[in-house]
């Protein structure tokens, strides 16, 4: 018997998958498969049409024996394969969640980007996707027009099809040399992509009347403002949305820019020789950027007839290991700026009524207001109710344990027994040399300093932490501060050099494994001649793909040697592979960032594992979703669970509160 079965498939769909994921796409009555391609192994690349042709027997004996299953996204695979084959084409053998080899998965647990093009492309593979064959997919995936009564009519002419099949057989070849070239999962990854199939799948629930009345008043204010800039500008900008026209305008009033994005109009405002029309036709662009619009009708659209959003995550998504979003973005979720029993008391109300004038007056501007209300937008269904719970400062707990900074250890113990005074006030104390009983006016100071100089950030990473929180001190305060904390964390600032050099030590020797952080809490790594792997504590790796020894130019103007390596620039619009220069700050703050998702996963896989149902996880937070009855009872296991570190993570203190609400919140 084979050992993989290597698939790919093309489909077609009135609806749009980009929006409504691969769960309701899948079940909708107008997709349908045009062909798949398979292999077994290293054997022939074959074809079959569902529907046209009886389903092949190899393929049915693999998958009824268990057999491995390997594709590129491979839920979309398995999704349109249970739903539409077994269903409209059977009999067929269901492919469970055991047998499936995900290379995109793979290769996001290796640094690589998410796309089979791109994967291809950074792997390094002699083949690669067809370019033209992709445009040829994403034309054959639609209708080609529905006709007045309905009739849907596709592009099925029979040269398109042949070409569409040579695209789908070329992505099986690519996506089985990529399966050869990236690593294997290991058991640990593998229960961890196992309960991301199982959370993917139960899915978010949502208020879908609180929703739909949401976005009818942000649909409202989007009107009445798109008039109001048309006014302001004389008709040159028909809606704010408009970018290219508001540009062309403001150079009509002796304003040259090339951006009208955030930073340009908040320096813009801040102008004191502005005219009343150009001021308010740039609040009017600012304001825009915070509208839940987009949200609201993204929620809408994932939405399945039960009213949950499944597939809003992608495991290893991040270069750390840690979960991505992806549809509505639950790790995006704005922070509310009114108290929750505000929000559910008396704005949820005022939005269902569709009163907003009322919440304007009330509460303030209309798309901030929304906003803050979207984490209670999710909402248990009938008899069931939320328990959930995030770990406390988790990762500058992670940091002091890792670096081995034993008095701050000791001070979260404390902290957490109700011993000492609040660790950001003792922060505080350190910089401004003062009891912590006396450094309540400078508990900002502490809190922006630990937040922001943990991983080597300097005064500009204090002071643009500082303008989040509303804190404004001089450059040269700033400067203090980051000295005064860095003095009292020694073991820390030696852990970005120890960091940096054992990854600069492993590229120079490699094959030899070269360790940072405190005894029994270290890091190794080692580079394997083509890439530089970080073993992090608990055993899992982080990779640095193509990783060297190159130069790169210091913030201070100096040059000198640094740990060089291919990546995904997040900061980027398109989330390019490129080479990225590393440093100790940045290499920890990988490294914490990755201990501190294990420490999420071996919660999250105690719960998935023992049967719990877990909709929701946001970095540091879990929320489960049980009877009304059962919360109590719960909300106690879910804190023993969380507080209790994995064993190799024994020493870690770790503390949450539990909550129990019929919404999410923050």
């Amino acid at each position: 018997m084979a050992k993989y079965l290597h698939m790919d498939m093309e489909t077609r769909s009135a609806i749009d998958l980009t929006k409504v994921g691969v769960y309701n796409y899948a079940r909708d009555e107008t997709t349908d498969i045009w062909c798949i391609y398979y292999a077994l192994d290293d054997g022939p690349i074959r074809g079959w049409r569902p529907g046209l042709q009886p389903l092949p027997e190899d393929v049915r004996e693999h998958i009824a024996a268990g057999g491995v299953v390997v594709a590129h996204n491979a839920p979309f695979e398995q999704t349109l394969w249970n739903e539409l084959v077994c269903r409209r084409y059977g009999p067929a053998p269901r492919i469970r969640d055991e047998v499936i080899e995900d290379t995109m998965v793979m290769a996001l647990a290796m640094g690589f980007p998410a796309g089979l093009e791109r994967a291809a492309q950074a792997a390094r593979l002699s083949v690669n996707k067809d370019a033209a064959g992709r445009r040829l997919m994403l034309q054959m995936a639609k209708p080609r027009r529905i006709e007045p009564d309905g009739t849907i009519i596709w592009w099925d002419d029979p040269n398109k099809l042949v070409r569409l099949a040579a695209y789908c057989k070329n992505d099986v070849r690519v996506e089985r040399e990529l399966h050869k070239r990236v690593k294997p999962l290991t058991e640990y990854q593998k229960r961890i992509q196992l309960a991301d199939l199982k959370i993917n799948r139960v899915g978010i629930p949502l208020d879908r009347q609180l929703i739909q009345a949401a976005k009818l008043l942000a649909d409202q204010h989007v009107e009445k403002n798109d008039a109001e800039m048309s006014r302001l500008t004389g008709g040159m900008v028909q809606a704010v949305s408009r970018v290219g026209d508001l540009r062309q305008w403001l150079e009509s009033k002796k304003i040259f820019t090339n951006t009208v994005a955030k930073d340009f109009l908040q320096e813009l405002l801040r102008r004191d020789n502005l005219t009343p029309e150009v001021r308010a036709a740039a609040q009017l662009r600012l304001d825009a950027g915070k509208t839940s619009n987009a949200k609201f009708a993204a929620m809408l659209e994932l939405m399945g007839e039960d009213d949950r959003a499944r597939g809003c995550y992608t495991v290893f998504g991040a270069g750390t290991g840690r979960f991505a979003g992806r549809h509505i973005q639950p790790h995006n979720l704005p922070r509310p700026k009114f108290e929750r029993r505000i929000i559910e008391n008396h704005i949820l109300p005022l939005i269902l009524t569709q009163d907003a004038r009322a919440i304007e007056t009330l509460f303030g501007p209309l798309p901030d207001v929304l906003s803050s209300c979207i984490r209670s937008m999710i909402c248990a269904p009938d008899g069931k109710i939320f328990v959930g719970g995030d770990w406390s400062n988790i990762e500058g707990r992670m940091l002091a344990w890792q670096a081995g900074e034993d008095w701050k250890i000791k001070l979260y113990k404390d902290f957490d027994a109700g011993r000492c005074e609040d660790p950001y006030l003792v922060s505080a104390s350190k910089i401004k040399h003062l009891p912590p009983e006396e450094c309540g006016p400078y508990r900002q100071i502490g809190k922006v300093a630990e937040l922001a100089l943990g991983y080597e950030g300097g005064v500009g990473a204090f002071q643009s932490m500082a303008a989040g929180y509303g804190l404004e001190i001089e450059d040269e305060e700033a400067e203090i501060v980051k000295r005064a904390w860095r003095e009292a964390h020694p073991a820390i600032t030696r852990y970005w050099r120890t960091t940096n050099l054992a990854a600069l030590n492993a590229c120079a020797e490699r094959g030899k494994s070269f360790t940072t952080g405190a005894k029994g809490r270290q890091t190794i790594f080692h580079h394997d001649g083509t890439h530089l792997w970080a073993v992090l504590p608990s055993g899992r790796t982080i990779c640095y793909p193509y990783a060297h020894i190159g130069t790169a130019i210091t913030p201070w103007g100096e040059t000198s040697n640094a740990m060089t390596y291919y990546g995904i620039d997040s900061r980027s619009q398109n989330k390019s592979w490129r080479k990225i220069n590393a440093y100790g700050g940045m290499l920890v703050e990988n490294l914490v960032q990755g201990a501190s998702f294990d420490i999420l996963a071996h919660s999250l896989l105690t719960l998935v594992e023992r049967g719990a149902t877990l909709p929701l996880h946001i970095h540091d937070e879990l929320v489960l979703e049980v009877d009304e009855e059962k919360a109590e009872a719960v909300a106690k296991v879910l804190q023993k669970i969380m507080q209790t570190p994995p064993k190799w993570a024994k020493d870690l203190p770790l503390v949450t509160e539990p909550w129990i609400g019929k919404r999410f919140r923050k």
